[in-house]
């Protein structure tokens, strides 16, 4: 969180020493609802053409909440966690840049800034920068411009998919590491062999070049993918696929969980197997779909509570309900 925040959006929430910052309190709030139980997720699996209508009342009635708890200090209206942190994304982050780039670091939002408007644009012609080379500069018209409602959404969906994405695979790689030593083992000594007993962290080029470590987390995200319920796409003419044919206007949805586990995709070692070396045959490239299409001690041990208390949990994304593990110091090698 403090890595996305910082570097995408130059905002400072120092979570790592404060693990009561409210930014990270309302971040877990979020990710614990289980949307498949939100009012408009049920009314949109009804009646779909009412889910739009229901979601702006409830945006509607978090904004006036937010009103209400910046208007008067000294009473508290409960927002939801997730409208909680758009709304202090707008007030303290956006509408401050919005202003004045204080720091002068252009990252991700100043970007988003530079393209944003007041008003929704849906027809805008757009002047060539005198300062460009002509060659460089296509002429553009019709181009929408983002509002800052949307650059307040893409805030929050950054700091989802950086931050709740990683932590998830670090705690399956964990999981991994602890019910499968001959991996860890393997893993350990290709980076005792690289990094050796330097002071000096890694650079990107050391950590670039660890092969199995790759491979090993590329397994971790074949057997664990994190988000295997959105990659969908939307049939915009009529297909035959084989014996079936899909309909123009049909939402295709990619079950990961049978590619990922396809032993003609995955083979010959039994896909159920964590086996990292299997990456290092070229495969189809849509048979690996974890994201869509498009200390360096290891001293992780298995806990006595460890296989018992491993239950996936699906929400947004999936993720582990809890990994017991234990650390124990290891022998450094010659």
């Amino acid at each position: 969180m403090d890595a996305v925040l910082r570097c995408g959006f130059s905002f400072e929430t120092n979570v790592q020493q404060d693990s009561n910052n409210p930014y990270l309190t309302k971040f877990t709030e979020t990710l614990a609802i289980d949307n498949r139980k939100l009012l408009f997720v049920k009314v949109a699996s009804v009646l779909p053409t009412l889910c739009g209508f229901v979601l702006r009342i409830v945006l509607a009635f978090n904004a006036l909440l937010f009103k209400l708890n910046k208007t008067f200090s000294f009473v508290h209206f409960p927002e939801l966690p997730n409208l909680w942190l758009m709304a202090r994304a707008g007030e303290h982050v956006l509408h401050a840049r919005r202003d004045v780039n204080t720091n002068g670091r252009v990252d991700l939002l100043h970007l988003m800034l530079d393209a944003a408007t007041d008003r929704i644009v849906s027809d805008e012609k757009v002047q060539r920068d005198e300062n460009i080379e002509a060659s460089l500069t296509p002429r553009l018209t019709n181009v929408n411009k983002l509002t800052y409602d949307e650059i307040i959404g893409n805030i929050f969906l950054f700091l989802v998919a950086g931050t709740e994405t990683t932590s998830t695979t670090l705690a399956f790689c964990t999981y991994v590491l602890a019910t499968h030593p001959d991996v860890q083992q393997k893993l350990q000594d290709e980076i005792d062999a690289n990094v050796g007993d330097s002071a000096q962290l890694p650079t990107y080029e050391i950590v670039n070049n660890l092969e199995y470590l790759d491979m090993f987390i590329k397994e971790v995200n074949r057997m664990f993918p994190i988000v295997p319920l959105v990659i969908n796409r939307l049939c915009i003419r009529d297909t035959t696929i084989g014996q079936y044919t899909i309909k123009e206007g049909t939402i295709v949805q990619a079950d990961v969980y049978s590619i990922h586990y396809d032993a003609d995709l995955w083979g010959p070692v039994d896909p159920y197997k964590f086996h990292p070396e299997r990456h290092a045959v070229k495969r189809h490239p849509l048979a690996y779909l974890p994201f869509g299409a498009g200390p360096r001690n290891c001293v992780v041990l298995k806990s006595d509570k460890l296989e018992n208390t491993f239950r996936i949990v699906e929400l947004t994304t999936i993720l582990p309900e809890s990994v017991w593990i234990k650390l124990k110091h290891r022998t450094k090698p010659n």
